[in-house]
């Protein structure tokens, strides 16, 4: 998909901290395509998760990708406020390597002072609520650890 944007003349962009994302964008020219990839890959994922909540559908309020090599981290975030359960937010694992790549630290609110970390592990998929706070730990490789995220409201 990114070699595809390429083509067509969109780039990543990189931030202050160095990480490459089409966060940046609005509209999001890959959006379609990661939507896509979602639908395809992972709806049976998703359709569980609604259902577990007692929800009839959802909707993905924005998605994008992140590719980050060397020292460079995600530093502490959060992807909104917390609304009667149904914002959350996702990581989808689709481009890393388990033996140099470092997981995503969160942290419990409000306080902050319990945390645990998340492994990276290709295809791994993760959801939380988008009140967490998180961030990306550096992984001091020359390789790209890419992902897919995203945010979801559910519907009832």
């Amino acid at each position: 998909v990114l070699d595809k944007g390429k083509r067509a003349g969109v780039t990543l962009l990189k931030d202050e901290v160095g990480i490459m994302s089409d966060y940046g964008y609005n509209p999001n020219p890959f959006f379609d395509e990661w939507h896509q990839l979602l639908r395809k890959y992972m709806w049976n994922n998703f359709s569980e998760f609604i259902a577990d909540r007692g929800m009839t559908d959802m909707t993905i309020t924005s998605l994008w990708t992140q590719i980050t090599k060397n020292d460079v981290w995600h530093p502490p975030h959060n992807h909104g406020v917390w609304d009667k359960q149904v914002r959350w937010s996702f990581v989808w694992y689709v481009d890393v390597n388990e033996k140099v790549h470092n997981g995503t630290r969160y942290y419990s609110t409000p306080n902050c002072n319990t945390e645990w970390i998340s492994l990276p592990k290709q295809g791994k998929f993760f959801m939380w609520p988008s009140h967490v706070i998180h961030c990306q730990l550096p992984s001091h490789s020359s390789i790209d650890r890419a992902i897919i995220s995203g945010n979801i409201e559910l519907i009832q």
